[in-house]
């Protein structure tokens, strides 16, 4: 974890919020901390390594006024469950070392003696989609389950979306601005992707590709009209049950 504090350091009576990814995605916040002086703040976050995280700094009912906030690094990560593409689960692994088994991390301080921790990952249905953001997004659909049902091309006929029941993952997205937003694995999938765009929920397809032809290893791009605040699903599966790894960028 990850600590982020005014505490003794701020002249007035301080405020913090914490934002992960974007600046929607609230995760933690304070107002008074605990053994601070002059109610000041004090928060502490699981944080992941490289990703982006937005800190907001307020007052007590309008208060205002100068100070420090204090970023310190809460020791080594705590450890806790890696979940294996097979399903199988793996105990007292560390998000970095979890992901270099090829695993997802399934939180700290988790063990595998919770049941069914690890059967429908993060990611496998739409109703555990995981977040996805502006930008690179990881993902790999090694061992992935096959969701139903089964998307539709007739918003992307000819562009061999060919799902055939593949092994998918989803991601959720908020969008960040109005207007055309791309979805794209172009030259970044080790294999045949094919993509699919719900708005608002599990059910509205509203677009989808296969192949693009700007792009290599029949690669997938697609684009929409997106609306900011708005929540939209991007399913990744591949042609006729293909899988893999990549990365699907989000640019707005």
């Amino acid at each position: 974890g990850v600590v982020f504090d005014t505490c003794g350091t701020a002249a007035y009576d301080t405020s913090l919020v914490l934002y992960e990814g974007s600046c929607d995605n609230q995760v933690t916040c304070n107002g008074d901390g605990d053994g601070c002086a002059g109610y000041t703040s004090s928060m502490e976050y699981a944080c992941t390594e490289g990703e982006t995280y937005y800190i907001r700094i307020g007052g007590w009912q309008g208060a205002s006024g100068a100070g420090d906030l204090n970023i310190t690094p809460n020791g080594a990560p705590m450890p806790g469950a890696c979940c294996m593409p097979d399903q199988s689960c793996l105990d007292n692994l560390d998000s970095v070392q979890c992901a270099a088994f090829g695993g997802t991390f399934a939180g700290e301080g988790t063990d595998c003696s919770t049941p069914d921790l690890c059967t429908g990952a993060a990611g496998e249905e739409c109703s555990s989609a995981t977040a996805a953001y502006d930008g690179a997004n990881a993902f790999d659909t090694t061992g992935a389950s096959s969701s139903q049902p089964q998307p539709t091309d007739s918003m992307c006929a000819g562009t061999y979306l060919n799902w055939e029941n593949s092994p998918d993952l989803w991601l959720e997205y908020v969008a960040t601005a109005t207007g055309t937003i791309t979805f794209s694995t172009c030259d970044s999938a080790a294999y045949d992707t094919s993509l699919a765009l719900y708005e608002g929920d599990c059910d509205t397809q509203v677009a989808c590709n296969g192949d693009d032809a700007s792009c290599g290893g029949f690669t997938s791009i697609m684009t929409y009209s997106c609306t900011q605040g708005e929540t939209y699903f991007v399913r990744i599966g591949g042609y006729m049950g293909a899988f893999g790894s990549g990365t699907l960028n989000i640019i707005p």
